[in-house]
């Protein structure tokens, strides 16, 4: 089963996902979290930068995915709230 299918072209609260996964991870033990290259990636910059830290950007000014790294991310980031 897939339990969340995250695209860049859909915004989600990670509160408030993290909350709905959590009751699946409570029934079914784990997670099954589909994620989308570039997923999340206006959020980590928000977060990167309200934190002082330097957000990564190649030669024409955009984000470096490989650098900021979204899907470790955000499995650092649902781990802390599913447990």
């Amino acid at each position: 089963d897939i339990h969340a299918v995250w695209i860049p072209e859909l915004k989600f609260g990670m509160v408030s996902e993290g909350a709905r996964l959590k009751k699946l991870m409570d029934e079914y033990g784990c997670l099954n979290v589909f994620f989308g290259e570039g997923t999340g990636v206006e959020e980590i910059v928000k977060d990167m930068e309200s934190r002082g830290e330097e957000v990564p950007r190649d030669a024409f000014g955009y984000v470096s995915l490989a650098k900021i790294n979204p899907g470790e991310y955000f499995s650092k980031h649902l781990a802390e709230q599913v447990g």
